[in-house]
């Protein structure tokens, strides 16, 4: 170590080459959060992240092993994996009211289509606003993984079991990347959700102002929370946050879009035997936080007997009667929405055979 009474020891996690503070503290003074990409060997996390003078707070996040939970079954770690953790994390930060961000790619160096830029081509694609330029993101051939289908199709079979045997061991064939990595990817158009289900509703649910303290000052903004649906089987639920009321609810309302369902309605209870979809067909929990919902069926003619912010989106997804019961801090209203919005999202991820179904008055 240098000596004299001019040198300076530099911080710790600069003499470890982990951080560079001179890139930091001009990213740190957009004042706006950043989107922070960090590459292993085997995954990205991608991080949503605020400065705070007693330490960076972290929004939202998202890492590679959690892809297997939405069915992708190829590695983590190259640049089709990357993309999708990107694209994740894009969509958890637009349902947690954040929809701009800074990229920061910490020592990375910003090489043209590489994986630092695939992730943020996941996170744009998720509809996260990002200063970029298109140029310096991966071909779309290298994102769908189709470079890597096409080196498996030239081995051998001895060969592929040996460089591909994490795949095989999952169950996917590596030629089949490209189909496994367009599975499942929903509609990121509005556009297109418009002109699919053209009667959606729209319902404010909560309007509250929200503050943080920041180097400069109180930031202060507007929360909103919305509800779409059709009262016909297709609802979503989403929150906006703008300086004034008019954005924050259209950003509200783009969001629910982006995260509409469909719900799985029938006649489950043992009392009615009407055979119409008025109900939900069996018993589903949701939980967010520390709030809990169960749905439970009920004979027609009850009506929903659920508080308020749960009528809304019941009735919204076309659920005209239902027992409930909910545990928690319930006057949360952002913790009850999503409660009651995630048992909803339970009901089409249960599995039963076509006869059950049937007999619960279930149509699809």
């Amino acid at each position: 170590m240098a000596h004299g009474s001019n040198y300076k020891v530099a911080f710790r996690r600069r003499r470890e080459g982990k951080t560079d503070y001179g890139a930091r503290i001009k990213l740190i003074d957009y004042e706006k959060p950043r989107l922070v990409v960090r590459i292993s060997n085997n995954q990205a996390t991608v991080q949503i992240v605020d400065y705070s003078p007693e330490g960076d707070i972290t929004r939202t996040s998202a890492v590679g092993k959690q892809l297997a939970d939405y069915g992708y079954l190829g590695n983590t770690g190259n640049i089709t994996g990357v993309y999708l953790t990107g694209y994740l994390c894009g969509k958890r930060a637009l349902a947690a009211g954040i929809d701009y961000a800074i990229l920061d790619i910490g020592l990375r160096s910003p090489i043209k289509g590489s994986k630092i830029f695939a992730a943020l081509k996941g996170a744009v694609d998720a509809g996260l606003e990002v200063p970029h330029g298109d140029f310096i993101f991966p071909e779309d051939e290298r994102i769908r993984g189709e470079h890597i289908a096409n080196y498996a199709e030239s081995l051998d079979d001895d060969e592929k079991a040996k460089k591909f045997s994490k795949y095989l061991e999952r169950g996917l064939e590596p030629a089949d990347l490209p189909a496994n990595f367009e599975k499942g990817l929903p509609i990121m158009e509005l556009e297109i959700v418009d002109a699919l289900i053209p009667d959606l509703e729209e319902e404010v649910m909560d309007v509250n102002l929200v503050q943080r303290m920041h180097k400069s000052g109180r930031k202060v903004n507007f929360r909103v929370i919305v509800a779409v649906g059709n009262k016909d089987g297709y609802v979503g639920l989403g929150q906006g946050k703008a300086k004034e009321v008019g954005p924050a609810i259209r950003k509200a309302v783009d969001n629910a879009k982006y995260n509409i369902i469909k719900v799985r309605r029938g006649c489950g209870d043992w009392g009615c035997v009407c055979g119409r979809e008025h109900t939900v067909p069996f018993k589903v929990q949701g939980k967010t936080s520390s709030v809990s919902v169960n749905l439970m069926p009920a004979p027609a003619g009850v009506g929903l007997v659920i508080g308020d912010v749960g009528k809304t989106i019941l009735k919204l997804a076309g659920i005209h009667d239902v027992w409930s019961q909910s545990f928690g801090q319930t006057q949360t209203t952002v913790n009850f929405a999503n409660a009651v919005f995630n048992a909803l999202k339970t009901l089409s991820e249960v599995k039963a055979t076509q006869e059950d179904l049937k007999k619960m008055g279930v149509n699809y």
